[in-house]
């Protein structure tokens, strides 16, 4: 079975290899004014002269939303998008599958939303998110066989402190646990995880053990703007401002040198970033993403509208 990752890349060489093999095509045939019906306004065409006819094919940014909402916006995804649900502990310490007074755990609710998905049907990718290791190691065993990506989300909180302060160990030990079990491994730290471990050096040696990372942009976006215009302190770099778009390029240009087979996830999230700002986010970064992702606590109908408002402006319909 070709993977959502692996689909993803072949698009990208497909379209780059049909855009240049069209290009090359349609310019090689001759055709008169009267034969193509068209005149047109940079070059004067008279018979039996050649019209170019040049073949634009556009980029495809794969996109993530949350399996919540896929059955209300279904209609605009793709084959090469992936859906995800969470299975992240409310209390660090509390596991996630803990269930009280007869409730269906919240991974129990997560697999039930997974089910209702058609995943060899749609073309896309399912992948679920845990914040404990220990959780990892007890319920993969219990993942349906078409979730093909299972992430650790490392936050206080949600994470036990033992592994928040030894991250390089635990991201290892998950590659690990997940790989055993045939599947692909991502992981979703904060920003300022990701920050310091880049600066002291740690980062470089998790990267090899992971198909995927996650940049969780939302709280730079909010800070910092599209290009440092906020003029918050923290979004300066040797007294030049710093935004969402300059921050991302220079992450993107990073892993690419660092760990060029690795998928990059950048986030933006639904409460934090609004619909227009993601929007506009996605757009200006398009060219360097792996996959945009676009989240929300809720299901709710102003998730939804927010999603498909985001999923419309980069040209889905």
């Amino acid at each position: 079975m070709l993977h959502a990752s692996d689909f993803v890349k072949s698009l990208k060489l497909f379209t780059l290899l049909a855009m240049v093999s069209g290009l090359l095509w349609a310019n090689s045939i001759p055709q008169t004014a009267a034969e193509s019906g068209e005149q047109s306004d940079t070059k004067t065409v008279e018979a039996q002269h050649t019209v170019y006819l040049p073949i634009i094919l556009y980029d495809f940014l794969p996109f993530t939303v949350n399996a919540r909402i896929y059955h209300d916006v279904d209609d605009l995804l793709m084959p090469g998008d992936s859906v995800g649900i969470s299975a992240t502990r409310n209390e660090a310490d509390v596991p996630v599958d803990y269930s009280e007074n007869g409730e269906p755990s919240k991974f129990d609710q997560a697999l039930v939303v997974m089910d209702t998905i058609d995943e060899e049907q749609i073309g896309i990718s399912k992948g679920i998110t845990f914040s404990a290791i220990d959780d990892v190691s007890a319920l993969l065993s219990q993942l349906p066989d078409d979730i093909e990506w299972v992430s650790y989300n490392t936050e206080e909180g949600m994470t036990p402190a033992e592994e928040l302060n030894n991250l390089p160990f635990y991201v290892q030990q998950f590659a690990d646990l997940v790989h055993q079990s045939g599947r692909k491994a991502g992981w979703a730290p904060t920003l300022d995880d990701l920050s310091i471990m880049e600066m002291d050096g740690r980062l470089f040696s998790i990267l090899p053990s992971l198909d995927s990372i996650g940049v969780q942009g939302q709280r730079l976006l909010m800070l910092c703007g599209l290009h440092g215009e906020t003029g918050n302190p923290q979004c300066f770099d040797e007294g030049q401002p710093v935004g969402f778009v300059e921050e991302i390029e220079r992450r993107m240009a990073l892993f690419n040198e660092q760990a060029p087979d690795l998928l990059v996830r950048v986030q933006l999230w639904f409460g934090t970033n609004t619909p227009q700002e993601a929007a506009s986010a996605f757009e200006l970064t398009q060219k360097y993403l792996d996959t945009a992702v676009f989240y929300a606590n809720t299901s709710n109908g102003d998730s939804v509208a927010a999603t498909r408002y985001v999923l419309t402006s980069l040209g889905r319909h």
